[in-house]
């Protein structure tokens, strides 16, 4: 592969002007759909001003095209002195400049737009950035790749503790992206299909469900309004009045509701990890997953903060588990910018928890129980809505339908309270701390002492007369809290965290 010349500004390839333009077309529809769409069923609108109204949305197409090709051309990147620079803007110009000293990741993606053009992205990551600072959207595979590797030549020269890989082309590799060169390269997993499919069927379908809701409700209007225009059917007194008061489609649409949120949970899952490798290259890991969108991260070693193993008992049953990990972020990091390693198991979780904490997962810990008043505080988050939906229940259905049902909620809100008060705790050994939470979930996360950036105790008026108190910590990726903890024996979890951190001398970032 030759060497390209990235001293001197460049640009994308010229496909990224397609990739620009295409993200900004769906952006646009997504957020102005409706007023695009909905006046077409107007018979009026679509008989007086329909043509002007596709010669106006041709124009904004010819706009946008123009606008993206204008991106193109004002997008230059290069390496120049001891930093990567980026010059991007139309009517507004900007200039970004990232020394190597403060560059962490790198990475390589794919949506579907790139893979159809056979482009990939290429990102860059920072040191305190919740998201990739520099953002290019098309390189050709080669050059993105050659891009890499120059940088962290560059990057390792100012951070020689730095172990990300470098990259070879290799013309018999089948994956996306190229394997990594480096002879301490080895791989941790790799998800076959049956194990893609195991992690599919065991996730939380009411994820999946309630996108389904969204969409009905959101199609809810529009759905009658086609209807009665096309077919000439009054929905209002054939449908409502008749089908509704049929038990047996009811239950058939609730089966059928549930099947479908199960299903499109099942294909979400297995669609974003996709073909889910990891490489270990010395104590650092490269992950790489996804059919319609191919991403290509870093988890390095010091930039983890927390990792979090999550389970169920249909997890258990499998033998797998979730892991996810929550590295150096300015701002709190949401669950879909964590980097997920799913179908792990117990074996492949030890050898890549040693790895990032250089101790075995065994350790002696010493534990503190969140209080049994926990379940009560749930069950006030839980009360109003429970309430209005009795009342709503009463209205329509009677009081003994309703009490019936409120009974029924009501005994599995008292299981899952249950099991969320037993399972919330929190933990400390001499180098780790260790939080439990979940309650049909089991979710267990770890955070080395030595990267606690604070913690504190706080009350509120109920606490501070039975004499409990939140925990709460913060790292670099955000805020980890336990609630309900024995006041006392928290003041001494918090003493002892502090006193370690203040012993100290490990760095991490």
């Amino acid at each position: 592969m030759n060497k390209s010349d990235f001293s001197t500004p460049q640009l994308q390839d010229f496909r990224g002007v397609f990739i620009i333009f295409f993200a900004d077309v769906v952006r646009k529809m997504r957020r102005y759909f409706f007023a695009f769409f909905v006046p077409l069923l107007n018979e009026n609108f679509r008989a007086f001003v329909f043509n002007y109204f596709v010669v106006a949305v041709s124009f904004l197409v010819f706009i946008a095209f123009g606008y993206a090709y204008l991106l193109y051309r004002n997008f230059k990147f290069q390496i120049k002195g001891q930093s990567f620079h980026l010059n991007q803007g139309v009517i507004k110009r900007s200039h970004i400049e990232i020394p190597f000293e403060r560059i962490q990741n790198i990475n390589l993606e794919q949506n579907i737009f790139q893979r159809i053009l056979n482009v990939v992205g290429f990102q860059v990551e920072t040191a305190g950035e919740g998201n990739a600072e520099i953002q290019i959207k098309a390189l050709r595979r080669e050059v993105a790749l050659n891009l890499k590797n120059q940088l962290l030549e560059e990057v390792k020269q100012v951070q020689p503790e730095i172990d990300l890989p470098t990259h070879k082309q290799d013309k018999t590799e089948d994956s996306t992206f190229s394997k990594s060169s480096n002879t301490e390269t080895k791989e941790l997993m790799e998800l076959d299909f049956i194990s893609l499919f195991k992690v599919g069927i065991s996730s939380n379908f009411l994820k999946g469900l309630s996108l389904l809701l969204l969409f009905i409700s959101t199609l809810f209007n529009f759905f009658f309004d086609v209807l009665s225009h096309f077919l000439q059917i009054d929905f209002e007194e054939d449908f409502f009045n008749r089908i509704p008061e049929t038990l047996t489609f009811v239950l058939i649409f609730i089966v059928f509701m549930l099947f479908l949120g199960f299903l499109i949970t099942v294909l979400s899952v297995m669609i974003k990890y996709f073909g889910l490798r990891v490489l270990r290259i010395k104590n650092n890991f490269e992950v790489e997953y996804g059919l319609i969108k191919r991403i290509n991260q870093v988890i390095k070693k010091n930039k983890t903060q927390v990792v979090e193993v999550d389970t169920n008992p249909i997890k258990k049953w499998l033998n797998i588990n979730n892991l996810f990990v929550s590295q150096a972020s300015s701002v709190q990091l949401s669950d879909a910018q964590k980097i997920g390693l799913v179908g792990i198991t117990n074996p492949q979780i030890s050898t890549f928890f040693e790895a990032i904490f250089d101790l075995p997962m065994q350790q002696d810990y010493v534990y503190l129980q969140s209080n049994y008043r926990y379940m009560i505080r749930l069950f006030w988050r839980q009360s109003v809505l429970f309430l209005i939906g009795s009342l709503i229940g009463y209205q329509f259905l009677g009081w003994a339908q309703t009490l019936a049902i409120a009974l029924f909620v009501a005994s599995i809100l008292i299981i899952i309270n249950f099991l969320a008060y037993k399972k919330s705790y929190v933990s400390v050994s001499n180098d780790l701390i260790k939080i439990g939470s979940g309650s049909i979930n089991t979710n267990t996360k770890y955070l080395a002492l030595h990267k606690v950036q604070s913690i504190y105790l706080k009350q509120n008026i109920f606490q501070q007369y039975n004499q409990h108190a939140d925990l709460v910590i913060y790292t670099a990726s955000g805020r980890e809290e336990v609630s309900y903890l024995c006041y006392s024996e928290a003041v001494k979890f918090q003493n002892f965290i502090l006193y370690k951190l203040e012993s100290s001398n490990a760095s991490w970032i």
